[in-house]
């Protein structure tokens, strides 16, 4: 039988809250270089960190078309995204 190993993670309100911590730092280093927000102090960074949203998408996923009325701005922090004009 081959060797397996079992790990347990006790996701108390401790645990969620170090792993948002993380996420949120991680956000923020994403976000930290981009132009757009270059004038932010950190707690406004820390701020918008915090209110992001994070989403995966497949290859070949449609995130939106032309003519869509979408206010979000979308950080690309791995892989590529393409952009098609309509009828191509």
């Amino acid at each position: 039988m081959p060797r397996q190993h079992l790990y347990l993670t006790n996701k108390d309100e401790s645990y969620l809250e170090r792993k948002r911590d993380r996420e949120v730092l991680r956000r923020m280093e994403a976000i930290s270089g981009i132009d757009l927000f270059g004038n932010f102090s950190g707690e406004e960074l820390h701020t918008l960190a915090e209110r992001m949203e994070y989403r995966s998408y497949a290859k070949d996923d449609i995130i939106f078309k032309e003519g869509d009325l979408d206010y979000r701005k979308y950080v690309i922090t791995d892989g590529e995204v393409s952009f098609h004009a309509i009828g191509q």
